[in-house]
C-alpha cells in the first residue's frame, strides 16, 4: 500500500519518516520491495543506534505514543493483507 509518492497512505507514519528525516537521519523508501502492496523504511546499519534514540526522545516528548512503531507497522500489515484478500 503506497500512494502515489511511494509513501505508505497513513497521516501518522508518514509524519514519523518526516520527523525521523528532520533529526538527520537518512531514510531509504521501498514499495513493493518484499512483499506487494507495502511500503518500507530502513536506515543505515550505522544510523540504528541514532534511530533508536530519536524514536526515544519523540515518545518521552509526547510525540509519537509508547510502541507507535510495533503498532502502526502492524496495523499496515492487516490492513495490507485485508486489501489482498479482497481482490
Amino acid at each position: 500500500m503506497a500512494d502515489e509518492q511511494g509513501l505508505p497512505p497513513d497521516k501518522d507514519a508518514c509524519d514519523f519518516l518526516a520527523r525521523i528525516q528532520e533529526r538527520g537521519i537518512d531514510v531509504a523508501i521501498w514499495v513493493n520491495g518484499i512483499a506487494e502492496d507495502t511500503t518500507y523504511f530502513a536506515c543505515r546499519k550505522d544510523d540504528i543506534q541514532r534511530l533508536n534514540r530519536v524514536i526515544q526522545e519523540l515518545e518521552d516528548s509526547g510525540g509519537i505514543g509508547s510502541g507507535f512503531c510495533n503498532e502502526t507497522t502492524e496495523r499496515l500489515f492487516a490492513a495490507s493483507e485485508k486489501n489482498r484478500t479482497k481482490r
